[in-house]
C-alpha cells in the first residue's frame, strides 16, 4: 500500500510541476506574441460566404480569398459589436430561448439577402512577421461583419433585439445580471 501511496505523491509533484511550467510559457508567450498597439491593423475579407450561423452573434464563413483554401474554411467568427440572446441549453429561460431564435433567424435572413459580405477583422504581427487575427477567448475570430454595405451590428441592434456590446459585462435576457 506504501508504494502506491508515494507514487500518488510524485505523480502529484509531477502535475505541479507540468502546471506551473505550463502557466510560465503561456504568459511567456501571451507577452511574446502581443505587439504593440502601433503595429495593429485592420485586414478586410471581401470574398467571403457564410457556411452556417449557430446563433445570432456566431457564424462560420469560408474566407475564399485565404491562400491555402483548406486555411479559410468553415472558420467560426465572433460578429463585433452587440450581443444577442443564447440559444438552447445556455439560455437561462424560456423568454431568452425563444429570443434568440429570432435573432438567429433574422441575422440567416440578412445573409440570404445579401449580394456581398465583408469582414473586417484587428490583425497584428506576430512572431516571424506572421499575422495573427484577433480573437475571443473560445478562439473565434472577432470581426466587424457588413452586408451589402451595411453594419450588420447595427441592423441586429436596430431590428433584432440585440444589445450594443464591446466585450466585457453584460446583461441577462431573463430580468437577472450575470
Amino acid at each position: 500500500m506504501a508504494p502506491s501511496v508515494k507514487s500518488n505523491k510524485n505523480g502529484a509533484l509531477q502535475l505541479r510541476i507540468y502546471f506551473t511550467f505550463l502557466s510560465f510559457f503561456l504568459t511567456a508567450a501571451s507577452v511574446i506574441f502581443v505587439a504593440p498597439a502601433a503595429q495593429a491593423q485592420t485586414k478586410t475579407f471581401k470574398n467571403v460566404r457564410v457556411v452556417a450561423c449557430h446563433d445570432g452573434d456566431t457564424c462560420r464563413f469560408d474566407f475564399l480569398d485565404v491562400s491555402p483554401r483548406m486555411f479559410g474554411q468553415a472558420l467560426p467568427v465572433r460578429l463585433k459589436g452587440f450581443d444577442t440572446a443564447e440559444l438552447g441549453k445556455q439560455a437561462r429561460c424560456k423568454r431568452e430561448s425563444k429570443l434568440a431564435t429570432k435573432q438567429r433567424n433574422y441575422l440567416r435572413s440578412l445573409f440570404k439577402k445579401s449580394k456581398n459580405i465583408m469582414i473586417k477583422v484587428q490583425t497584428q504581427k506576430g512572431k516571424k512577421g506572421l499575422v495573427e487575427l484577433d480573437r475571443d477567448k473560445y478562439g473565434r475570430i472577432l470581426g466587424e461583419v457588413y452586408v451589402n454595405g451595411r453594419s450588420v451590428a447595427n441592423e441586429m441592434i436596430k431590428k433584432a433585439g440585440a444589445r450594443k456590446n464591446n466585450g466585457g459585462f453584460r446583461k441577462g435576457w431573463c430580468g437577472r445580471q450575470f
